[in-house]
């Protein structure tokens, strides 16, 4: 047997010199209008539970919400699933332009997908010229490693720290107040597990519920 060895490995998309010490804001970055809108700007959500049931479920349930996030002034806006299937299955019902972006494109399709899709969900673009909604339909490839800035999100229920993630494209630059989005929860992966995310699922929604 290898003897066991401890020790702390640093671990990060982005790594830094550690020489530089933590990084952080200072009263001054505080007072500059930039951060203050971000600091200031709200993300708001709303618990959905979707009764025991097939995908299709909850594929149109996210459906149904994402037309009243567009009734109430949503342009760009992401649903998020934890399996592909919903994902497709979500991707069909929606009539608007929208990207399905999943884990198994090929890598140059996925590549494709997304820079046809950055200049509609950046966070750099001129938002006076969102007219039409354009819906982002993703699994967890969004997670990471995308500057994209969305009006509103529906999001299937997942850990917590995939849920912070996912949260981390709503109102990224805090250009709205106030920002929207609507967990869905099925209520057999509430109780029982899910195929995915075990019974974390089960307890992100009952501290969410706190």
């Amino acid at each position: 047997n290898l003897p066991l060895r401890r020790g702390l490995e640093f671990m990060s998309a982005t790594p830094r010199d550690p020489q530089e010490g933590d990084f952080g804001l200072d009263e001054e970055d505080l007072k500059k209008p930039t951060i203050q809108k971000r600091i200031q700007a709200r993300k708001e959500f709303s618990l959905l539970p979707v009764k025991m049931g097939d995908m299709a479920r909850l594929a149109k349930t996210a459906v149904e919400e994402l037309e009243k996030l567009k009734k109430s002034g949503a342009k760009r806006i992401l649903l998020v699933w934890n399996q592909v299937a919903v994902a497709r299955m979500a991707f069909e019902m929606i009539q608007d332009r929208k990207t399905l972006l999943i884990g198994r494109n090929h890598p140059i399709h996925r590549q494709a997908l997304q820079e046809e899709c950055e200049p509609f969900v950046t966070s750099k673009r001129n938002r006076e010229e969102d007219n039409d909604a354009f819906v982002v339909i993703s699994t967890q490839v969004i997670e990471v490693g995308a500057d994209y800035d969305f009006d509103a999100m529906v999001t299937e229920v997942a850990p917590l720290d995939v849920l912070i993630q996912r949260f981390g494209r709503l109102n990224r630059r805090g250009e709205f107040p106030t920002a929207k989005a609507i967990i869905l929860g099925r209520s057999d992966h509430l109780a029982e597990g899910s195929p995915i995310y075990g019974m974390a699922m089960g307890a992100t929604w009952e501290l969410l519920q706190a």
